[in-house]
């Protein structure tokens, strides 16, 4: 993050730059991989709303019918529940949200149906038997069907279940949803003050301590932030964006919040990025000022790749682009997609695990849904396990340790491995008694360049009697991944 806090400007020609896609994999120049697309097998998509649930991707959608339908994801996009139905109700094309509860193994899906004056309603699903369970709980949460929006965040109180900022009518709400029966239950609803102002296009955001929410007013035209304490308390009195302003999204890094917002022009959008302090919503200025043909965004933070994913759409393709932590451009991605990113719809990209950005997006034909994975390119080195020795023999019961080169070459220099990182079949490299990893560079090979030499604790290898290949993996001190292999043969000396 820039911690001076002072107006970058950067200036680009928004073009469209084609990637040709080889083996399913799309490399940009540098570090960088992007995996894709990867089709989702979820059948006729018309809206989706997608949340991270646990290590895999849950899915809410509308299909062409007007219906609910729930699928969930692994990582790398196996199917592991496929279209359990949690709604018959006329669906609108927007305002889904889920809930994970671990403790539960159950997801909390929110939507809105046409009936009723487009009432608010909460299914459960249990993911262990894929089984809806229950009665859908009545939120009640609109009389009118002008302003309809919620999103779900994490209780602040420390109990089961979760929170949701929402809309009824034109009144931002905070309902405090239990969990800990297996079932929702609304433990606490209070109407945010003040009343019919600003609950259109609603987000919403939790830095641990505070409610952040943010929507767009009716009349007069624009968008206010707030920060409310764990009961709904105001803490803060607004900060307005006034139209032709557009925010896109509100997100916190367990501090402060962050707010994407472009002006809405023809020719140029103008994107920035603006930061409030957390214990009190104090406006601490504009982040990133990009002069260019971007609109449509979401704000990530703490990926391998960048803190910041801008993207723009238009009707002949879609161009996604990507700014490392100084904010310097890296590149864009195009291809035939639909970001669902606008100022009405929650923006379908996440960072998984490992630090990679996931991205969720349909296919020109609006039915089919595919996922885009961007991380850092692995770079593939050279390795000797137990440099002189042939075959490399490890007997897993010895309490000594195993000594492994890696190589530097023309382009690739051993230096730059962070030692600290590497691993030998998932066993790190041996901590010595002043706290450094046990690491050396001496010329291995000959060919005079110097190469590092680490050692692994031979009683933490993953390794059993039958295997024949031991695989190193570690990053580099900027964070480039790398990978090498090696013969092994297991004794039991």
């Amino acid at each position: 993050m820039n911690k001076n806090w002072t107006l970058k400007k950067t200036k680009f020609i928004c073009i469209s730059v084609i990637f040709f896609f080889a083996s399913n994999l799309l490399i940009f120049p540098g570090v960088y991989e992007f995996q894709g697309p990867i089709e989702l097998n979820t059948g006729d998509i018309q809206y989706f709303r997608v949340k991270q649930i646990g290590e895999n991707f849950g899915v809410a959608f509308k299909d062409s019918l007007g219906r609910g339908l729930f699928s969930l994801f692994s990582e790398t996009g196996d199917i592991l529940l496929n279209q359990i139905e949690f709604t018959n109700c006329i669906l609108p094309n927007y305002n889904f949200d889920m809930y994970y509860d671990e403790i539960t193994n159950h997801v909390f899906i929110l939507y809105t149906c046409r009936t009723a004056w487009f009432s608010g309603y909460i299914t459960t699903i249990d993911l262990t038997t894929g089984n809806i369970i229950g009665h859908p709980l009545d939120m009640g949460l609109s009389p009118r069907p002008s302003a309809q929006e919620f999103n779900v965040v994490a209780r602040l109180d420390g109990i089961q279940g979760f929170a949701v900022l929402a809309s009824r009518g034109y009144d931002p709400q905070l309902y405090l949803i239990g969990t800990s029966s297996g079932y929702p239950n609304i433990d606490f609803h209070k109407q945010l003050e003040p009343t019919n102002t600003y609950a259109l296009y609603l987000r919403g955001a939790t830095n641990g301590q505070n409610y952040a929410v943010i929507g767009r007013s009716y009349n007069p035209n624009y968008y206010t932030f707030r920060l409310y304490n764990q009961t709904g308390g105001k803490i803060t009195d607004s900060y307005r964006f006034y139209r032709p302003k557009v925010v896109t999204d509100l997100v916190s890094d367990g501090k402060d919040f962050y707010v994407y917002e472009y002006e809405e022009y023809a020719s140029s959008c103008y994107p920035r990025i603006h930061k409030f302090k957390g214990d009190n919503g104090e406006y601490l200025g504009e982040m990133l000022f990009i002069d260019a043909l971007v609109d449509m965004g979401a704000l990530l933070l703490n990926s391998q790749i960048a803190p910041y994913l801008l993207g723009r759409w238009h009707p002949a393709d879609s161009a996604i682009e990507f700014y490392d932590a100084d904010f310097n451009f890296i590149d864009l991605l195009t291809d035939p997609v639909r970001p669902e990113w606008n100022s009405h719809n929650h923006n379908n990209v996440f960072v998984d695990r490992s630090g990679r950005v996931v991205l969720f997006v349909r296919d020109i034909t609006q039915t089919k849904l595919n996922m885009f994975i961007l991380g850092k390119k692995t770079v593939e080195v050279d390795i000797d396990i137990k440099p002189g020795s042939s075959p490399n023999s490890i007997n897993l019961k010895s309490k000594g340790n195993v000594p492994v080169a890696i190589f530097s070459t023309d382009e690739f220099d051993a230096a730059s491995i962070d030692p600290s990182m590497v691993t030998l079949a998932e066993a790190p490299v041996i901590i010595k008694k002043n706290g450094k990893p046990m690491a050396s560079f001496e010329d291995v090979n000959g060919d005079g360049l110097q190469d590092m030499i680490v050692h692994i604790d031979t009683t933490t290898l993953q390794l059993s009697s039958g295997d024949i290949e031991a695989v190193l993996e570690g990053e580099t001190f900027d964070g480039q991944k790398i990978r090498g292999t090696d013969t092994v043969r297991i004794v039991h000396e």
